[in-house]
Order: C-alpha cells, then structure tokens, then sequence
C-alpha cells in the first residue's frame, strides 16, 4: 500500500495521476495522468506533482490566493486545466515527456527558456552547458500557465474537455464551453443546476454533457442546442460525484450525501439500482464495467467495491483516521484521499 502525506485530492489524467484536495467544503477532486506521476494539492495553494514509485515530490506548481479547486487533465496536448475559488480557469502546459527526458529538449527551447528568465547564456557552447546553466537557474519548469480566464461569479468545481471544447462549471449553476486554444466563450447554458454545478462530463462523442449538482438532479444536457433535455431526480441532497463513460453511454452513476449510489438508465430515463452500503455521505464513486467494478468513497472513513452485477459489496479499504473523500483509477490499483491528509493506494490482487 501506497501511503503520500500532506493534505492531497485525486484527480485522473490519462496515465499520469492528478491528487487536489479542498479543505473548506471537505471535497476531493483526483484524476489520473502518466503512469507513475501523482499530482496533488495540499492547502489549495499548490499542486504536487509526486513519482509513486519513488514517493518523491518531483515538481510543485504554485498559485496565488484563490488556490486550486477544480482539475481536468487534457490528455493530447498534455494539459492541465485548474479551477479556483475566484471563478477562474487557468490552463498550464504540463510539458512532461521533455521535463522527465531532456534528450527531448532542443538546444533552441533551453535558449528561450533561459531568455524569459533573463539568464545569459552566450559562453555555453555545447547542450550539456546549456542544460546545466537552465537547470541550475531554475529557468526549465515542466509547467508554464498558458491562459488564464475569468469566467465565473463563484468557484469553479467541475471542467471536463473533449477535443479543443472545454467547459467549466461551480457555484451559480452555469456551464460555460471555451476554444481550449484560444480561451473565446463559445456558449453557456446558464441554469444547468440550481445553487452549484459539482460534476460535468462529455459524451456521445462531445454532443451531450452529464451533469450532477446540488440541487439532487442528474442532468443531461443538449451541447450543440444549448439546452437541457433531461433531469432525474431521486436524490434527497446535494450529489458530489458521478461517474459515465462511453462503454456504456446510456447508465449514469452518481453518489450523494444523501448517503446512497444510484444508477440510472439514461434511455429509459430512470433510476435502475440503488445502493444503500454506506453509513454517511458518499462523495466519490467509479466504474470499471470491463471488471465488474464500482469503487466508491465515504465519509465513514471507509470505501467499497461493488459487484456490478449484483450491486454487492466485494472489499472494504480502511485505514484512515478521517472522512474518505474523492479516488482516482487504474485497473491494478484505487488511491484515495482523506481528510485526515493522505493518500493511500490500494491494489486490488491483494485487497492492500
């Protein structure tokens, strides 16, 4: 088992793992980006970016006061996407593969990085002087804020991508889609949810987002007409996760404080199951469909894994002084936050 300390939240990326943690609502948000990377952020001031085989700290990206809360991870341009309490998006250039190889790094970039930082450069004749004088001025970051876009009244909590749309979603109940490339609004819909919008997803091929928010109601909007087209609701209370995916573009998945899972059939436009396993408020939950998994989180300080097929709970993971928050996935392993300011990874051969 994998342990990471300090205050962290998980979020996926593709194959590199994206931890963000959120003190002030006790909310998680992980994704998964490369393999052995795991980004987390502590006290919402800062993101780290771990190596799990080391359980090192390898690279911290830092912000000013509105800190970090939402996080989406732009697999294909290796882009970060963070929102904040301010209502601001900002989107950073993770530049990894030529931040972990710098064989990648032309002679060229190591000259520009070194220009914006001011660093003279002019008696470094071969690469390797001019990597040593980058590294030991700091002047090469694997992260660079690209853009940054003040877009909404209130925090900004859910941002999901697909191709170069992004959309941003948070307190106030809106949805906004941006050019990824150019930072323009594209188009709102400006009543998704009533109070805040937690969780926003793209699918069918980007021309319907699923929503999830505070007012119970599992949403599914219409992106192209800007419209919603259907609202489920069940729920007695605000639903902070939610999980789709286009193995299986018709069932949605989400999880409340009202303590319980559903699962809906988007099609029939109705709940199907729902799951009455935890003790408290479930704020996270994820689906493996291929495995017959769902994994989910709870304030209990505990989290389980369900049979798909039975909707029965397979393995408890324990250990944690305080409230589970969100989880990230991969197919070997769950790492999930906790309140208590760790992370802990879990293999599923071994239930560890």
């Amino acid at each position: 088992m994998i342990v990471l300390d300090g205050s962290i939240e998980v979020r996926y990326l593709t194959r590199l793992v994206l931890f963000h943690f959120l003190r002030i609502s006790l909310l998680f948000l992980f994704q998964l980006m490369n393999g052995d990377l795991l980004a987390t952020s502590g006290d919402g001031l800062e993101i780290r970016i771990w190596n799990l085989t080391k359980k090192k700290c390898e690279h911290t990206i830092t912000t000013d006061r509105s800190g970090f809360l939402g996080m989406h991870y732009m697999a294909k341009s290796q882009r970060l996407v963070t929102g904040s309490f301010n209502g601001s998006l900002k989107v950073w250039d993770m530049n990894i593969s030529k931040w972990r190889n710098m064989d990648s790094v032309s002679a060229r970039e190591l000259k520009e990085a070194m220009k914006l930082k001011g660093v003279d450069y002019s008696d470094c004749i071969e690469k390797s002087e001019l990597v040593e004088r980058a590294q030991s001025t700091g002047s090469l970051v694997p992260t660079r804020c690209r853009m940054s876009l003040e877009c909404h009244t209130g925090a900004v909590l859910g941002i999901d991508s697909v191709d170069d749309l992004l959309a941003s979603a948070g307190h106030g109940g809106s949805i906004r889609f941006w050019n990824a490339e150019t930072g323009k609004l594209r188009q709102e819909l400006p009543s998704a949810h009533e109070g805040s919008t937690n969780v926003i997803k793209f699918f069918d091929g980007g021309s319907r987002l699923a929503s999830v928010g505070h007012d119970g109601v599992v949403a599914v909007h219409d992106v192209c007409h800007r419209k919603k087209i259907l609202a489920l609701g069940g729920h007695i209370g605000w639903v902070w996760g939610m999980y789709l995916d286009e193995t299986a573009p018709n069932t949605i998945v989400s999880s409340s404080i009202d303590r319980t899972i559903r699962v809906w059939d988007v099609a029939a436009k109705k709940c199907i199951e729902t799951i009455n396993d935890h003790p408290a408020e479930v704020p996270s939950v994820h689906v493996d469909w291929d495995r017959h998994r769902m994994i989910s989180t709870s304030f209990s300080g505990k989290s389980l894994v369900h049979d798909t097929r039975t909707w029965k709970p397979l393995m408890v993971f324990e250990g944690f002084q305080d409230k589970c928050t969100r989880l990230a996935y991969s197919p070997e392993a769950v790492y999930i936050g906790s309140t208590d300011g760790t992370v802990r990874g879990f293999n599923f051969a071994h239930g560890m």
